[in-house]
Parts: structure tokens; sequence; C-alpha cells
């Protein structure tokens, strides 16, 4: 199942494997071997891929979920690819105790999760609550009213992964850093997974300690930022063609085979 919080990337990263993957002539880790029967939505996402354009969340007529089969190479293997609600939002509801029988089923029909987040920023920790002096000089705590949106997005990505792990026990996660190639790494960095265990300790502590052979990567489905480059729109075009531009890193070494993430979950069963 791809799970993951709004804007985590999951719709930009499906444009592009299904823009690379469709015609199965790649010779990468997996490649699609059933599809839909309506293709409709995901030919729209893999257009607005190929166009470089912005690839849009869910509309109200998008489909609840889709359901690709992938063959994994050399193998007579395959995955069963359940992609739910493309908008996260029923993900988000599950922060606030709101439930759906969607949810419930994508779980139980489900042995194993890719997880994508993004735009994760540094937490600063505070011990106590900011006190005020009353009237009389009297030390009073803040009331404090928390909303959905003052919580920092690495704790309602662990809130949001603790109920995936109630819910589906201690199975196997590939955990996906989205927009990788603006995320600021340095030499120390010897992989996604040190990133992640420098940068967001309590994430990474709860990732490893709650779910079977976590791995982690950074998705560059995009391939770049195209508002900022020196490309001209026909190298960017013949990378596309080429399946040169979405990549995934591991090991800090950008791979093309975008297939590798759900490749590796497999291997884990």
């Amino acid at each position: 199942m791809i799970a993951g919080l709004p804007s985590a990337g999951k719709s930009t990263y499906i444009a592009a494997l299904w823009a690379t993957e469709k015609e199965g002539n790649t010779g990468h880790e997996l490649t699609c071997v059933k599809y839909p029967t309506d293709t409709t939505y995901l030919d729209g996402l893999r257009k607005k891929w190929q166009n470089m354009e912005t690839v849009d969340r869910t509309t109200l007529s998008s489909p609840a979920e889709i359901q690709l089969t992938m063959l994994a190479k050399g193998k007579e293997d395959e995955l069963s690819l359940l992609i739910p609600d493309f908008k996260g939002e029923i993900f988000q509801q599950v922060l606030t105790n709101i439930i759906s029988d969607d949810i419930e089923k994508w779980c139980s029909q489900s042995d194993m999760i890719l997880f994508f987040m993004r735009d994760l920023k540094p937490m600063t920790l505070q011990d106590e609550i900011p006190s005020l002096e009353g009237d009389k000089g009297v030390e009073q705590k803040q009331d404090i009213e928390m909303k959905l949106e003052d919580i920092p997005l690495v704790i309602q990505n662990i809130m949001l992964l603790k109920y995936l792990n109630r819910r589906m026990n201690r199975c196997p996660i590939a955990v996906c850093i989205s927009a990788w190639d603006s995320v600021e790494t340095d030499e120390a960095d010897k992989s996604v997974e040190d990133w992640v265990r420098k940068n967001h300790p309590f994430l990474y502590q709860y990732i490893t300690t709650h779910f079977y052979k976590p791995t982690f990567w950074g998705v560059s489905a995009q391939g770049l930022d195209y508002e900022h480059t020196s490309l001209s729109e026909e190298e960017l075009t013949q990378r596309s063609i080429e399946g040169k531009r979405a990549y995934v890193c591991h090991n800090n070494v950008a791979d093309y085979d975008i297939t590798k993430p759900l490749a590796e979950l497999l291997k884990t069963e």
C-alpha cells in the first residue's frame, strides 16, 4: 500500500512510475503486467509528468483506489500495488481519530507499505509550556489550543505510522523522502538512512523499532526543479524519453530505476 499525508509526493511518484514502466520494456527491477480497466486517471497524471507540469492532487472525480500488478525481473513473483486516495486527506483524518471504513479495508488487504514524506523540518523541543504572570504575581500556565496544523510534520508522520503499525503490525516498509533533489545533505551522509537518522532521530527510532527491515530512499519523481535549471526543454524531454529523469537514491547514488523501493519490499517477504 502507498501511504502518506497530503502533498507527500505520492501522485508524482505514481505519474513517473506509470510513464516509465507502463510499456514494460525498461529492464527495471519491476514491470507493470496488469493494468486497471480504466487508465484515464493514470494517463492524465502521466501526461502532466511528461509535460513537466505540476502533478495535481486528487480531485473529487478521481478513483478511490487503483491497483497495479508488477512482475519482478527474472522471477515469477508478482507485486499487487494498491494505490489508495491520492489526496492523503483520508490518512490525515486518522490523526484526528476519524477512521474510515476504506482505510481499515486497505490496511487489512496490504502487508507492506511504501510511505512518502516531504518538507521535513528540524524540530525544536520545549520542556515546559510558557508561563504567564497573573495579577498577583502567581505564575500561571497558558491555555493553548492545539490544532493539527500546529503539530510539526515529523510528529504528524509518526502519528500516522503509529496507526499503520497498530493495524498492520510489524510489516515491511520503504520510507521515501520526496523532492530529494532539493534536500540539503553533506558528505557525512553516506545514505538516505544516515540523513534521516541524523536529522530526525525520533522518526528514525520509531520506524526502525516498529517496522520490519525498513529501507530509506530519496525520491525525485520530477528529476529536478524545472524553474531553476539550465537545461533546455529539448534536453529535459530527451531525459524523459530515455528514462533518465525521475530517480531514487539509497546510498546517495542516483538510480533511474524508480521501482527499486518496491522491489526491496518484495525481498523482505
